[in-house]
């Protein structure tokens, strides 16, 4: 628990004239299994919130890292 990894896919572009941070997203590889993606969104429903991705805590469990 507690462990994170760097988001690879994003590349951070400082505007200095304007003075705005702009982060690009870069899908590109150059090898197989290089980056892997989750698209899992939060929905809301009458039963509450559903399925959220932001390295929470199954991407942490130590028993999923070992997996992959």
């Amino acid at each position: 628990m507690g462990k994170t990894c760097n988001n690879k896919l994003l590349i951070m572009e400082v505007d200095e004239t304007n003075h705005k941070t702009i982060y690009k997203r870069d899908f590109s590889t150059t090898k197989l299994n290089e980056k892997w993606t989750t698209d899992v969104s939060e929905f809301y429903i009458a039963a509450g919130k559903l399925f959220h991705s932001d390295q929470g805590w199954q991407y942490q469990m130590e028993s999923y890292r070992n997996i992959l």
